[in-house]
C-alpha cells in the first residue's frame, strides 16, 4: 500500500505558537553568522520593521549585510496558513516599504 502525503498532511499553523517559529529562525541564524556562513537567506513574513530587528542587530554584531527582498503574490495564489483575506489585508495595509 502506497500513502501520499501532502504539505497540509505534515504541517499546522497554530498562531498561538508562532512566537516558537520565530524564535527558532532567529536562533538557526545566529548559529549561521558564528559559523561565518557566506550567504543566510531567511524565508520568513515580516509584516512590520520589529520582526525584522532582531536580525539587523545580528547583522550589525557579526558584521553582515542585510538584503531584504519583498515577494508579492502576484499568482493570486492562497496561503498555507489557513489565514483569512481580512486578516491579509489588516497585515497589507500596515506593512511599509522602504525603498532608501
Amino acid at each position: 500500500m502506497v500513502f501520499h502525503l501532502t504539505l497540509k498532511d505534515l504541517y499546522k499553523f497554530v498562531f498561538e505558537e508562532i512566537y516558537k517559529a520565530y524564535e527558532e529562525c532567529r536562533l538557526n541564524c545566529e548559529l549561521a553568522m558564528k559559523q561565518n556562513t557566506e550567504k543566510i537567506f531567511i524565508n520568513n513574513v515580516f509584516s512590520f520593521e520589529w520582526e525584522m530587528q532582531p536580525y539587523f542587530e545580528l547583522a550589525e554584531i557579526f558584521q553582515y549585510r542585510i538584503h531584504v527582498l519583498t515577494v508579492e503574490n502576484r499568482h493570486g495564489s492562497e496561503n498555507s496558513h489557513g489565514i483569512t483575506k481580512e486578516q491579509i489585508l489588516k497585515m497589507a495595509e500596515k506593512f511599509k516599504v522602504k525603498l532608501f
